[in-house]
């Protein structure tokens, strides 16, 4: 079966880089709307997780697999500076991400900015089995969020066909509650959506120990669950302010 783990989406003629993790369910291209707003100095690449997208591999459930193999598949393309970006379920993934990267490269990196978008941290789903409960609870679970598109909703037998993939996504989110970590000392920005009926602010609070350095939180204005595309040229805006921020700290 063809595997495309790592898709570019642009490939940016400057010296910036960003990594984009996927929300549950979701796959490289649901990047495409926060791309089109950000700048073409930026080279931006995607996850594709097994069984999503154009990844034809079959599913994986457990995050510290999905770690490895997209650690992997992304080494041969990382610069030296480099923005990963995860949402949801991405912004975990994309936690243990830098903390392999951090461990494999080390200094060989000049710089790793993580950022966190409508994130819980992984202890948040220790003994939580989303991916137990009956097709109709979970789905039910998924709407408190805003994380299934209206179009699917309509189409039952559709959805159906979606909910291996969505258990699997589940499974992942449940494992990362067993991972051990090392405090991150990067860079940390965390997106937070003001209307989030799912993830509060006290998400960022419990991110704490899980970092060694400040976590910078940035309010998505009237922010539901799903603002990564939703509001993607707001967001691309403040990815945008974090690079020139960052580069303003170098120069002086």
């Amino acid at each position: 079966m063809e595997s495309i783990i790592v898709e570019q989406l642009q490939p940016g003629v400057g010296k910036q880089q960003i990594v984009c993790f996927p929300y549950l369910g979701g796959h490289a291209q649901v990047y495409k709307p926060l791309c089109s707003y950000l700048s073409k100095d930026f080279e931006v690449w995607a996850i594709n997780p097994p069984g999503h997208g154009i990844n034809q591999e079959p599913l994986l459930d457990d995050l510290k697999q999905m770690v490895d193999r997209y650690v992997h598949e992304l080494l041969p393309v990382l610069k030296q500076d480099v923005i990963l970006i995860g949402h949801s379920l991405g912004g975990i993934v994309a936690y243990f991400v830098a903390q392999q990267l951090k461990a494999v490269r080390g200094s060989s990196f000049r710089e790793i900015r993580l950022i966190l978008s409508a994130c819980n941290c992984p202890e948040a789903f220790a003994g939580k089995l989303y991916s137990e409960l009956p097709n109709d609870q979970l789905i039910d679970h998924l709407l408190a969020y805003g994380g299934l598109p209206e179009e699917l909703l309509a189409e039952r037998e559709l959805l159906q066909f979606f909910m291996p993939m969505i258990r699997s996504d589940f499974r992942a989110l449940q494992s990362s509650a067993e991972l051990s970590f090392e405090p991150l000392d990067i860079p940390i920005y965390y997106l937070w959506g003001a209307s989030d009926q799912t993830v509060d602010l006290s998400a960022v609070l419990q991110w704490s120990p899980y970092f060694a350095s400040k976590i910078h939180m940035i309010p998505i204005k009237q922010g539901s669950h799903m603002f990564i595309t939703e509001q993607a040229e707001e967001v691309a805006n403040h990815i945008q302010k974090i690079v020139q921020s960052s580069v303003m700290h170098i120069l002086n």
